[in-house]
């Protein structure tokens, strides 16, 4: 059989971000894609533990962050950017 796959908290700070966005508790093999509410990427990173994403070039407005790892479950959180 198969076993479900465990569900990981996040933290995200600041948010709403301005140049930078942290991201806290990834697990090692973590893979990080900030889309557009419209599902298109932005940034693709691998990331462990914590990940500082630059958004320098990121224009202000409301994107989906998509964390992926193995054995966790993927989850979209939501970033502002201002």
């Amino acid at each position: 059989g198969t076993r479900p796959a465990a569900r990981a908290a996040y933290r995200l700070y600041p948010n709403p971000a301005g140049t930078w966005l942290a991201v806290e508790g990834l697990p090692a093999t973590a893979r990080l894609t900030l889309t557009t509410a419209l599902g298109q990427p932005v940034l693709v990173q691998p990331a462990s533990h914590l990940a500082r994403l630059n958004l320098d070039h990121v224009a202000a407005g409301t994107y989906l962050l998509r964390v992926e790892a193995e054995n966790v479950a993927p989850q979209t959180l939501r970033v502002l950017v201002e």
